[in-house]
């Protein structure tokens, strides 16, 4: 995970990477390419060598990326004999940008943002779902499009603010020049057809999926990854199958009331699955607290903002643990129809549209927070339930299948496939 920063003029890049810095302390550095300026901020979590820095310049390309690909390995046993020089998923897609451009985006399981130059273009891309934050905005001044991991770095070198905006989940946007405006081009559409199974196979279909997810995100990493466990059903399902592929799990909890039931129920799920749980306190936040939540975050709704105080004490405390990476549950509420979401923009757009609506605008919400949230303090949060195959099979799934109940149930529930 890292942060990047990329316009059409260099004192913008140099300075923008000094408000990245957060983002990656690992290792700085900006190269130019056709008159584009890229600059990057890394946090190393795989290849920890030097050989995984960037910018990266392959063949006609240079890349700067800010993400994981589960699928790196396979990715590269397409590539020819030895043309890697790292072991990390950065060359390895900086290798097929260069070779197949954006046609190589469907291929990729993953998060991420990139932005790569190719003979004068400058493209980015973000993942299927916005689990990666990236924006855009004009320069006045250098008259420059210039794109970065977080709004706060492009008002910092100057872009003005009514011009800013996210690169939508799912795009690829290119600009020929700085000035221009964008080329805009979806490459991921949600496969919404409706799948036949019912109530007792879906349950093990979304098990065995949301095993394969977790442990993809435990083995992608040369560092040690932790988990965050509130007592839920989500992060103790998350847990559940981290702890099965890394025995020495730790799980961090926040503490607001040492009585509360949250509190119990984590400490329930750690001594059941035999992990250690780090339980952090969290005091109450004063004005000026919310005010530095709203600006990591740059979110200014109530319930983001009361989340993010607690996980800045969470993100303080994996970093100084000396924790990169954390598994976290965001994602299974939009996906499983819970806090009523299956009510009233069911009856406008229909269960399956509605659905993948909930789960995509998580990319300015949700998933923006754990993002920006944790790599404030250096720590890359992961998503289970944000991954490819497991929301492609929830969306497909009828509303039967997902609140309804098994044999010998009378009432239905939400979330009722995640907790059976």
């Amino acid at each position: 995970m890292c942060g990047l920063i990329v316009a059409g003029h260099p004192a913008i890049v140099e300075q923008g990477i000094v408000a990245l810095a957060h983002r990656g302390p690992d290792h700085q550095d900006v190269s130019e390419h056709d008159g584009w300026h890229l600059g990057h901020t890394r946090l190393s979590i795989l290849d920890l060598s030097t050989a995984a820095n960037q910018p990266m310049r392959r063949g006609r390309t240079t890349v700067v990326y800010n993400g994981e690909l589960w699928n790196h390995e396979q990715l590269a046993a397409g590539l020819p004999t030895g043309t890697r020089r790292s072991t990390g998923d950065t060359e390895v897609l900086c290798h097929l940008l260069d070779q197949k451009g954006e046609a190589i985006l469907p291929d990729l399981d993953g998060q991420f943002a990139v932005a790569w130059v190719t003979d004068g273009t400058l493209r980015v891309a973000r993942d299927r779902y916005g689990e990666i934050p990236v924006h855009y905005g004009y320069h006045p001044k250098y008259r420059t499009v210039v794109v970065a991991s977080e709004r706060k770095a492009l008002l910092d070198v100057g872009v003005a603010p009514q011009t800013v905006r996210w690169v939508p989940p799912g795009t690829v946007m290119s600009w020929a020049s700085p000035i221009q405006q964008p080329v805009v081009r979806e490459w991921h559409t949600h496969d919404l057809r409706p799948l036949p199974d019912d109530e007792e196979t879906a349950v093990e279909r979304v098990d065995g999926l949301l095993a394969a997810a977790t442990r993809k995100r435990m083995v992608t990493s040369d560092v040690p990854v932790a988990v965050l466990l509130s007592g839920g059903i989500d992060s103790s399902a998350v847990a559940f199958h981290a702890r099965n592929h890394y025995p020495n799990l730790v799980g961090y909890t926040a503490v607001f009331d040492t009585k509360s039931k949250d509190l119990r129920c984590a400490r329930e799920v750690a001594e059941h699955l035999g992990i250690e749980l780090r339980e952090v306190p969290v005091p109450a936040p004063t004005a000026a607290d919310l005010a530095a939540v709203v600006r990591t975050i740059e979110l200014p709704h109530k319930a983001q903002v009361e989340i993010g105080w607690a996980c800045l004490h969470l993100a303080d405390r994996l970093h100084g643990d000396g924790m990169k990476v954390v598994l976290s549950g965001e994602g299974a509420d939009e996906l499983w129809a819970s806090y009523g979401r299956s009510f009233h923009a069911i009856k406008d757009l229909g269960w399956h549209r509605a659905r993948a609506k909930f789960v995509v605008d998580q990319h300015r919400k949700n998933f923006a927070r754990v993002n920006k949230v944790f790599m404030a303090r250096s720590v890359e949060g992961r998503l289970p339930f944000a991954d490819r195959f497991l929301v492609e099979y929830g969306l497909g799934l009828r509303q039967q299948a997902v609140t309804g109940h098994l044999p010998g149930r009378k009432a239905t529930q939400d979330k009722m496939v995640l907790r059976d």
